[in-house]
């Protein structure tokens, strides 16, 4: 049959256009020729646009409403009040947790992150550190720290130096004759391992940096942790998470100033002098040194023009009503670029939600939250317990309280496997309708399809600090002889009062 339609096809001298088999979005014409398309690798598209990417950044965060609030509601609800907390979770040989050890150890870690222990500057707490490494790496799209490990520098011999983004040399670029290279600051094997730092000896924002001459210190690997997102492999440094809305913001920016600053144009009710050719060279009318016309008006009052003059209004009208929905078009655009934020939230605008529209866009937040936190966890809880366990555990300033005379019993430095088994929690979030979902948790549980320790994971909490709380209580309860309800237990039926007679 082929055959037959193409023989008539040529009988009547039609030629099929050959076929094509590429991808539209591929294509180079009229309507794409201006579509830039870069073949580059992550470092080289970063390495000259990075300096810019992190400064424009900041003057958003500074100047820009949108992402002042996205910084703030990102601490807020990833991190919030009380932090990412620690539960260790060691077991004996037995398989049952070693909770004296588990306490000692969490109560030695909240000693040690305490403000003035932690941080090698004094002034921040873990909660605290871990808020600005957040915010920073949403900022200027990464962070680093460096593990200080020095007897004297906090009572567990570690202290956490924040370093900010810009003190990575980005300019330090080399190859080394080991076969390693220095990309932006960092330097990494052939493999892009990272192992070791070169950092600048003072900001290069610093007023007195030119003494300095601008000399970099190289610090090993292992004593510094780079926390960034990478969205391409073989990337290095980090980029701002505001990068794909920068210029958008910048735009609404611009647009809302100069809206805002021809409203007061419309509000002052301007107008023009306008003087015809036949008007007198002499009238007497009040004006400045220049010449110009001055005119001072009150509410209700009426006056009469001068002869010879017309009076032409300046009556902008603009913004009217197509300003609200503009900024509305725009803010939800930005809010598709910004990790975890919603139209709702970046732009606090709860006008015209429904229950089930700010749910769905509150899940799908709650995931970003929950991924963002997960990365804290990763490149920042998890590696920091360790070097603190090891410190700890290495000058024995962990002890069990055993309850038997003489000295507590120390943690050995040997048992460190058996003890690194943390467990980092992260805030919860309560629901916007939580009684229906409370029913919902109960049904499930009824039907066996979850557990109540997945239930308090999910809300920030853990079962076992539950049922230790609910334990205390009933103690204490029974210490001052006052019986508690039990909230299981159903509640008795009101019965109506009784007729007075």
């Amino acid at each position: 049959m082929k055959k037959l339609i193409a023989t008539i096809a040529a009988r009547f001298g039609y030629v099929p256009a050959p076929a094509r088999r590429d991808y539209a979005a591929a294509r180079i014409d009229r309507l794409t020729a201006a579509w830039k398309a870069s073949a580059m690798s992550a470092d080289s598209t970063i390495r000259y646009a990075l300096p810019v990417l992190r400064g424009r950044s900041r003057d958003l965060a500074e100047n820009n409403d949108y992402i002042a609030g996205y910084l703030e509601l990102l601490a807020n609800k990833v991190v919030g009040d009380k932090g990412i907390s620690l539960q260790v979770k060691a077991r004996g040989g037995d398989g049952k947790l070693d909770r004296a050890a588990n306490a000692a150890i969490e109560k030695a870690w909240q000693l040690w992150a305490r403000k003035g222990s932690c941080d090698i500057t004094g002034r921040l707490s873990w909660v605290e550190l871990q808020r600005l490494c957040l915010v920073s790496m949403a900022r200027d799209g990464e962070v680093f720290i460096r593990l200080i490990r020095q007897p004297g520098v906090s009572q567990f011999h570690l202290a956490l130096q924040v370093i900010e983004a810009d003190m990575v040399d980005v300019t330090k670029n080399d190859t080394l004759a080991n076969g390693n290279t220095i990309r932006m600051g960092v330097e990494i094997t052939p493999f892009d391992r990272p192992v070791a730092y070169h950092v600048l000896e003072r900001h290069p924002g610093d007023l007195d940096f030119g003494r300095l001459g601008g000399r970099t210190v190289r610090i090993q690997a292992e004593e510094m942790l780079h926390l960034y997102r990478q969205l391409r492999p073989g990337q290095t440094r980090g980029v701002p998470w505001t990068a794909s809305v920068m210029t958008r913001l910048n735009h609404i920016g611009a647009y809302e100033e100069a809206a805002i600053i021809n409203a007061r144009f419309g509000a002052s009710k301007m107008g023009f002098f306008t003087r015809k050719p036949e008007a007198s060279g002499d009238l007497p009318l009040p004006s400045d040194a220049a010449g110009n016309l001055i005119s001072e008006v009150e509410p209700g009052q009426l006056e009469t023009l001068p002869l010879g003059y017309d009076f032409t209004p300046f009556d902008p009208a603009y913004p009217s009503g197509e300003y609200d929905p503009f900024i509305k078009r725009q803010i939800k655009g930005a809010s598709c670029g910004l990790p975890g934020a919603s139209y709702a939230e970046l732009s606090n605008d709860l006008e015209s939600v429904s229950f089930s529209s700010i749910r769905s866009g509150t899940i799908n937040s709650r995931d970003s939250y929950r991924a963002i936190q997960q990365l804290l966890v990763e490149q920042l809880c998890q590696p920091v317990y360790e070097a603190w366990l090891t410190v700890a555990l290495a000058f024995g300033l962990i002890t069990v309280a055993n309850g038997l005379p003489g000295p507590n019993p120390r943690l050995s430095v040997a048992s460190f496997d058996k003890y690194n088994a943390p467990l980092f929690k992260g805030r919860g979030w309560e629901w916007v309708d939580p009684l229906k979902d409370e029913l919902a948790n109960t049904e499930a549980l009824k039907n066996r399809l979850t557990s109540r320790t997945r239930i308090a994971v999910q809300k920030g909490d853990d079962l076992e600090d539950l049922l230790a709380e609910w334990a205390q209580e009933q103690e204490l309860a029974q210490d001052y002889n006052v019986t508690m309800p039990d909230p299981a237990a159903p509640a008795a039926a009101l019965q109506p009062e009784e007729e007075v007679q």
